[in-house]
């Protein structure tokens, strides 16, 4: 079986077909498998929305149903991305995510520190380069914050965002 992951509208079908050589009609939508439909012969070699039938099954049960086909594609949830739906967190915690306790962010830098530099020398001259930068939702760099980014990994965030 070969698992195939992607953010959301990326092209996984698209390179499945594309890539992998599978045809239109060999996709199946997972979510048919929770309700039994979908015979053992498969009606594809393919299956797709398969964090359906884990939100509907338990992670065992839906793998046992996966079992069998060719490609499976699921959409990336990885450690950083949060689902914004409650159910979908849940899922990903029944997948092994969000298990550990959090870590509380780290205590804020002391201010001070002057600017105007390139490249911010500390967490406190990079505290204040993030906040001079124009164009950035307010909520970003608190939200970055919350999930344990330093002053400085937010300020090469932000550098490397202007420059694309």
């Amino acid at each position: 079986m070969m698992l195939v992951v992607g953010g959301a509208h990326s092209g996984k079908r698209t390179f499945v077909r594309e890539k992998l050589g599978f045809a239109a009609d060999d996709f199946v939508d997972a979510a048919q498998l929770a309700e039994g439909g979908v015979p053992a012969a498969f009606a594809g070699r393919v299956a797709y929305r398969a964090e359906e039938l884990v939100r509907t099954l338990d992670t065992d049960r839906a793998l046992e149903r996966l079992i069998g086909f060719d490609a499976v594609i699921l959409p990336l949830v990885g450690s950083g991305v949060v689902p914004m739906r409650a159910e979908d967190g849940q899922v990903r915690g029944r997948g092994g995510r969000g298990e550990r306790p959090r870590r509380a962010p780290p205590p804020p830098p002391p201010r001070g520190g002057g600017g105007g530099k390139i490249a911010p020398a500390g967490e406190a001259d990079a505290e204040l380069w993030v906040a001079k930068c124009k164009g950035v939702p307010e909520a970003l760099p608190a939200m970055l914050r919350r999930a344990g980014y330093s002053w400085m990994m937010i300020a090469k965030i932000l550098f490397d965002l202007a420059r694309m």
